[in-house]
């Protein structure tokens, strides 16, 4: 029996306080360039984004590093993106793997969404 793998989706939207781009199904070196030009997108309005792992099945270490790169960018003192992550509880698919790379600390993870808004609000007002 051959299992069949169906890369997942990418849904990035504009809303009045953040961009937000949310993952839904299997992520990994398939979705990758569809997930860079959503970051690129959100790079080029210098705002904030908003990265729901809510409805991601499977990421593999390639969408990890995406994370870490843009999480990265995004804590620069010369930028103005700003980055928050939800949906990766230690039960749920994303927030495993993030845990088994030990990275659960190098990401801005949120348990909620009003709570990561808060958090980058909090941090654009004081840089």
């Amino acid at each position: 029996m051959r299992t069949l793998h169906t890369p997942g989706t990418v849904e990035l939207t504009q809303e009045p306080t953040a961009w937000h781009l949310r993952l839904h199904g299997e992520h990994d070196l398939a979705t990758a360039p569809e997930l860079e030009q959503a970051m690129r997108t959100v790079l080029d309005s210098g705002t904030t984004v908003l990265i729901d792992l809510t409805g991601a099945t499977f990421i593999d270490s390639t969408v990890i590093h995406w994370l870490l790169r843009w999480a990265g960018h995004a804590g620069q003192p010369d930028t103005t993106l700003r980055l928050a992550v939800v949906g990766a509880s230690p039960e749920s698919a994303a927030g495993r793997v993030i845990d088994l790379a030990g990275l659960r600390h190098s990401i801005p993870l949120y348990p909620t969404t009003n709570e990561a808004l808060t958090a980058v609000a909090s941090d654009r007002s004081e840089g």
